[in-house]
């Protein structure tokens, strides 16, 4: 790749509203949307500062069994977003919007740069980051984020902060998160339907990860599992980057369509069993526990031991992890620098899953909530609100374009049009990244 500098600048359209600072984000999931409205002030010392003060959500089947958004959602959108946007006593025409874990692809690419014995100057490592982006997202792929791993000069390896150190060559290796053309075109006519557009999409599997890690577990190395209603979403961060992502086709509705199935009840019953009284894991004094069964639950008795149900629910969890390991281990991944693993998703919220999984795969694992710095209510705080909880924090390390504009690291292009993408990630990774930004 050639030292050739396109210096022209755009502005970022953050889909933010100037005048008064308000912006949304959507997230479509398998069994609800939801939506928080936010303001971002002007800053302070530490960067952007946000405010949730819309908040909506609405159960709906929202995306179907292929992860894409079908004609099933516009109605629970329209809910939802009529619901914050009340709440905020705001109207709204376009909202950041989460991508599906299905339709996430994680790719590792490495660029290389010649300098002739320059400085590296903020513009070559955007340069490196647009190329990165070209390469690293496949055929019928939108690129979404980009991150750097390593930086490389004249093959001395470990560079934090390249610039201004004269080379002849700059290596920069990154990970990337592209999304499928065929999701994006899928949620744009959703939204189209809606009367809505879309400001940007951000990856749900980041998102979720950014709203429940510890900045301490970013670097010592984490697996942020997202168990959502018919997927379950997986992160993999190490000494503070991101290092994999992806999903697994399997969620917390195939347990309660086990339990129907084995127990011989009706879904809607079998559901509220799992909510009220689902475990995953016993413990002693359980063995002679009873359920008592709802009259209208169509079962042949009238309740069952507390271990007949984990004897359900706990094999199928734990089949659910198996395949993420698999999929992480065909990647290439070691696990064994892997140090804690964190639940969050509405699947997360099942009695003795972190205890199961310590258990049978030898790992520490808590359950995580999102980290409310916003001022979110409490009851849209917990862990089904992980993906909305981590976009806000993404924007609110974003670029504030109401003081000074500033350039985005890559752009896209989507339908034929030059469309800015999200790229770095911010937040509890922001210390990591933040020499990333462009000043002026």
């Amino acid at each position: 790749m050639l030292r050739t500098l396109n210096t022209s600048r755009a502005k970022a359209f953050s889909g933010l509203n100037l005048d008064n600072g308000i912006t949304g984000v959507i997230d479509i999931g398998t069994s609800k949307v939801s939506c928080f409205i936010i303001r971002k002030g002007l800053g302070s010392v530490d960067g952007p500062e946000m405010e949730v003060i819309g908040v909506g959500h609405q159960a709906a089947a929202g995306v179907g069994e292929g992860g894409l958004v079908e004609l099933a959602a516009d109605s629970a959108i329209r809910a939802a977003v009529d619901k914050a946007e009340r709440m905020a006593g705001e109207r709204l025409e376009a909202y950041h919007i989460a991508i599906c874990s299905r339709h996430i692809a994680c790719r590792r690419v490495a660029v290389d740069l010649d300098l002739d014995g320059v400085g590296v100057a903020q513009e070559d490592i955007d340069a490196c980051f647009r190329e990165g982006a070209r390469l690293a997202a496949a055929s019928a792929m939108v690129p979404l984020h980009i991150w750097p791993s390593r930086f490389t000069i004249d093959g001395v390896g470990g560079v934090r902060d390249p610039r201004g150190i004269e080379c002849e060559n700059l290596s920069v290796e990154m990970v990337s998160l592209s999304a499928s053309a065929t999701a994006i075109k899928a949620v744009k006519a959703c939204l189209d339907r809606c009367n809505l557009k879309a400001a940007s999409f951000i990856a749900a599997p980041y998102a979720s990860a950014l709203a429940v890690l510890h900045e301490e577990e970013l670097d010592m190395g984490v697996l942020c599992l997202d168990m959502g209603a018919n997927l379950t979403g997986f992160s993999i961060f190490r000494d503070g980057a991101l290092v994999f992502a992806g999903a697994v086709p399997v969620g917390s509705d195939h347990i309660t369509r086990d339990i129907a199935l084995g127990l011989g009840i009706s879904r809607d019953a079998a559901e509220r069993l799992k909510t009220v009284h689902g475990t995953a894991w016993c413990v002693p004094g359980d063995e002679g526990r009873l359920i008592d069964l709802p009259q209208d639950a169509g079962a042949r008795d009238p309740n069952i031991p507390v271990t007949e149900l984990a004897g359900i629910i706990g094999p199928r969890l734990e089949e659910t992890l198996k395949l993420v390991f698999e999929r992480i281990g065909k990647a290439g991944i070691d696990m064994g620098r892997i140090h804690r693993t964190v639940l969050t998703g509405g699947g997360s919220q099942l009695n003795g899953a972190a205890e199961m999984m310590e258990t049978l795969f030898k790992v520490r694992v808590r359950t995580g909530r999102a980290i409310n710095h916003y001022g979110a209510p409490e009851a849209a705080s917990g862990c089904a609100f992980a993906v909305c909880s981590g976009m806000v924090g993404h924007l609110a390390t974003q670029p504030d374009t109401r003081t000074a504009p500033k350039s985005p690291l890559m752009t896209g292009h989507l339908d034929g049009h030059e469309t800015e993408v999200p790229t770095l990630p911010g937040g509890l990774m922001g210390r990591a990244v933040n020499w990333l930004r462009v000043n002026f």
